[in-house]
């Protein structure tokens, strides 16, 4: 398969805290330190919300949906991710994959690139445009290096070539899951970050002795 290295909108989260200083040095100083404080205070909760994507790999709390145009395909995948546990859906056209992508939640899809009416090119863009939460990864027969690039650079995750190995394409969804698990708690982490610095600045202003 070729890596994927493309980063979707809204995906990426960077970990940071950012501290506007005031007119007040002094109020500034101690948001600096409570910053430094909440920093070491929350590093083990970090270390711990990575733990727990990495052990608690749930398979049942994302939904795949499967798109090929090809039904003993779909039916074959969709098997496949039943046997790991994993929820599926699946849609025979680019058409109704759109149709159930605007009905249901999917975390990652597993597209097709050769398909009649709406192909997958089209498909990805949709996705990119309307639905960022959504992954994909393409599964096609398409052999070329050019095809390979354009479904990275349309925002799929990695690129698998028909016929695969079962094992292979369980280790690319599960290793696109886990990434959006991570994610997913780092973004947490960095909204209790985000809400204890807004007390910490209330304290502050609010307390003239520490002031």
């Amino acid at each position: 398969s070729v890596a994927a290295t493309n980063r979707k909108g809204g995906r990426s989260s960077r970990f940071c805290c950012p501290v506007k200083q005031g007119n007040n040095k002094g109020w500034g100083s101690e948001v600096k330190s409570a910053i430094s404080w909440l920093g070491t205070s929350y590093g083990s909760e970090i270390e711990q919300s990575t733990q727990r994507a990495v052990d608690n790999m749930e398979s049942t709390a994302s939904t795949i949906l499967v798109v090929d145009d090809d039904v003993r395909m779909t039916q074959s995948v969709r098997d496949l991710l039943a046997a790991y546990g994993y929820s599926s859906m699946t849609a025979g056209g680019g058409e109704e994959a759109l149709r159930v992508l605007a009905e249901h939640d999917i975390d990652l899809m597993l597209l097709d690139l050769n398909m009649p009416g709406v192909d997958g090119y089209q498909v990805m863009r949709q996705v990119s445009e309307h639905h960022p939460g959504t992954d994909i990864v393409v599964i096609s027969g398409e052999t070329t290096f050019e095809s390979a690039t354009e479904a990275l650079r349309n925002g799929a995750q990695d690129f698998l070539r028909k016929p695969y190995a079962p094992d292979r394409l369980i280790q690319i969804l599960n290793g696109v899951l886990h990434k959006q698990r991570l994610e997913q708690n780092i973004r947490e982490v960095n909204q209790r970050l985000e809400a204890s610095e807004h007390r910490y600045r209330f304290i502050v202003n609010n307390s003239p002795d520490i002031i």
